[in-house]
């Protein structure tokens, strides 16, 4: 209508139709009209600058409970974003013909749309009363859904910045929330005693101010501020690491034609638990945040601080320092200190070496060692023990060899890069070959939060216990007489402890083998006064059950009644390959018995 001139009128066919939204198409003129009908659904209309309809498109059917189409945004490419309630949310985006390029529905009603005019990019906000939950859908203007995220709030206001930064506000929390154009949260926060409050509306002006309008004449401004990020980083393994500080200046102060003012703010780091000597490289400095062509408009503007994180030979759980803001011009300090965490990189427990032990007289050693992944050593520096745990595996050792009742533990104390657990061996009567004792090492304890491991699930460890060294003794079976022309013992070979001559049962699974030979003083000569049956093949047998061997012979028979000795002399033995030395003292190499009449 011009002057009161009628220009022109459109009649819209649905019936009893309630329009709830209406936008011009800058390209070519024409109008976008939403709107409700209690017979037709939601439905959108294209009309043109003469007043005839170029597309009528139905998004909610009208089965579906009360329909509700109350969201509409045009870009200035000709797409339409719209998007509304029934049974369940629907939403869309279409082509300038009516086209859809994109469409969706969810469980929750749409609380929100939002579109960026000039990049055409859109976003959908949707929430499920009933799960109390939501979701926000990103759409690119060639109607791809580029990410769709699960969100924990009611937001009915969007807003899509120029770089693609999503902003969106809850009315009903009085939150808001900023995800970056990746899709990942930058901000999330509530504007008035960090607790949700109820607003009637929450709206975002150009200047890039958000505005919450209470009950009755209550209004809340968030306005432009500093924040200053949290950072948690790794200490490296060797060399340094980078820890970034994000600056974030939430819009600009305008003058009174409403010109963004440029921002200034000093910064510098400040020692905590952490150490300038050990743990990072101080920083000072300023930042001037100065508003340009496509930063202007924008809610939150960024700058990075970069502070060096070194690398260093210790474990010290978690240490941290800050990043402190000062001086601000021309804004105001939200969040003046950010707080760096250094965690510690990874550390590996390996063994070191281990020591053999000898049965009662000598543990065995298991000695483990604190590493970087690169083999580095480390020293326990979190001032609090380090406690490694295990269990005895399956060794060839048993309850006999060894103390099975003293646990595994490992403690590497406060300035420590080596520790170690000894095994008590124990005494018996066995003579055996080298056993194992396997510790494997399961648990690692850290009170301080290092980040302690093995290389796998757990550092299995094999030891050796070996008996005590072992002595051979020859006795003699008592004397004989000359008329004894049976098969009788005459000596005996023993095998026994060499600490204190405990008779020792051979249980090596190989036999050992006595060499013995007569000496030339006796006064009986063998062949013609005796015979050996088996001196050829003395052995004690190693099947477990054997200590001792006896030298068997035969008294001959003689007409020479002087009485003769027989001597016999142990010349060596052979031991099982592998089991500890067996000895022969000068005491006991010999024996001695007499043929009488």
């Amino acid at each position: 209508m011009i002057k009161g001139s009628l220009i022109m009128l459109t009649v819209i066919p649905a019936k009893r139709f309630i329009v709830t939204g209406m936008n011009a198409n800058i390209n070519d003129g024409s109008v976008i009209v939403t709107g409700n009908s209690s017979t037709d659904g939601g439905i959108i209309y294209k009309i043109r600058p003469e007043g005839d309809i170029v597309f009528a498109k139905t998004l909610i059917p009208a089965n579906q409970g009360s329909v509700m189409l109350n969201q509409l945004q045009v870009a200035r490419n000709g797409n339409i974003l719209v998007g509304g309630s029934g049974s369940k949310g629907y939403y869309a985006l279409l082509r300038n013909d009516g086209t859809a390029l994109y469409s969706g529905t969810s469980n929750g009603g749409v609380r929100g749309v939002g579109m960026n005019r000039t990049t055409g990019e859109s976003v959908v906000t949707t929430y499920d009363v009933n799960a109390r939950r939501g979701t926000f859908v990103r759409i690119l203007p060639t109607g791809k859904a580029e990410f769709d995220r699960t969100i924990d709030g009611n937001f009915d206001k969007v807003k899509v910045t120029n770089n693609g930064e999503v902003l969106l506000l809850s009315s009903d929390e009085g939150r808001v929330c900023m995800y970056s154009a990746t899709g990942e949260k930058e901000f999330d926060r509530y504007v008035t005693d960090n607790k949700p409050t109820v607003y009637r509306q929450a709206l975002t002006a150009s200047s890039g101010e958000l505005l919450f309008l209470g009950s009755g004449s209550r209004l809340v401004k968030l306005g432009h501020g500093l924040y200053v990020s949290d950072v948690k980083i790794t200490k490296p393994v060797n060399g340094t690491a980078t820890a970034v500080f994000t600056v974030t200046l939430t819009g600009y102060a305008t003058t009174k034609e409403g010109a963004p003012v440029p921002v200034s703010v000093g910064y510098a780091t400040r020692e905590a638990s952490a150490t300038t000597a050990n743990n990072f490289t101080p920083v000072k400095g300023k930042l001037s945040f100065t508003p340009s062509r496509g930063t202007a408009d924008r809610y939150l503007v960024k700058q990075d601080i970069e502070v060096p994180v070194k690398a260093n030979d210790l474990i010290e759980g978690v240490k941290d320092f800050e990043l402190l803001l000062s001086d601000v011009q021309q804004s105001y300090l939200v969040k003046p200190v950010g707080k760096a965490v250094i965690e510690d990189q990874q550390a590996v427990v390996k063994l070191v070496r281990t020591e053999r032990g000898e049965e009662g007289s000598k543990d065995i050693l298991y000695e483990l060692g604190l590493f970087k992944t690169d083999g580095t050593p480390l020293t326990n520096a979190t001032g609090a023990n380090i406690i490694v745990d295990g269990i005895y595996g399956e060794g060839t050792a048993d309850a006999l060899d060894f103390d099975m009742g003293l646990t595994p533990r490992v403690i590497f104390a406060n300035g420590s890069q080596k520790s170690s657990f000894n095994v008590r061996t124990l005494e018996d009567t066995r003579y055996e070959l080298p056993k194992t004792v396997v510790v494997n090492f399961n648990k690692v304890h850290s009170l301080s939060g290092s980040n302690v491991a093995f290389d796998g699930e757990l550092l299995s460890c094999s030891g050796i216990v070996v008996d005590q060294p072992a002595r051979l003794a020859i006795a003699s079976l008592g004397d004989h007489r000359v008329n004894n022309n049976v098969v009788s013992g005459f000596f005996t070979v023993s095998l026994l402890r060499a600490s204190d001559g405990a008779l020792l049962t051979n249980a090596t699974g190989s036999d050992i083998i006595v060499n013995c030979v007569t000496l030339p003083d006796a006064t009986a000569k063998e062949g013609k006064d005796f015979v050996f049956t088996n001196l050829h093949d003395l052995r004690i047998s190693g099947d477990g059950n054997h200590s001792s061997a006896n030298v068997n012979g035969v008294v001959l028979f003689t007409t020479d009644t002087s009485e003769k000795q027989v001597k016999l002399k142990i010349k060596s033995v052979n031991q099982p390959t592998g089991a500890q030395p067996i000895s022969v003292s000068d005491a006991e190499r010999t024996a001695e018995f007499t043929i009488r009449k």
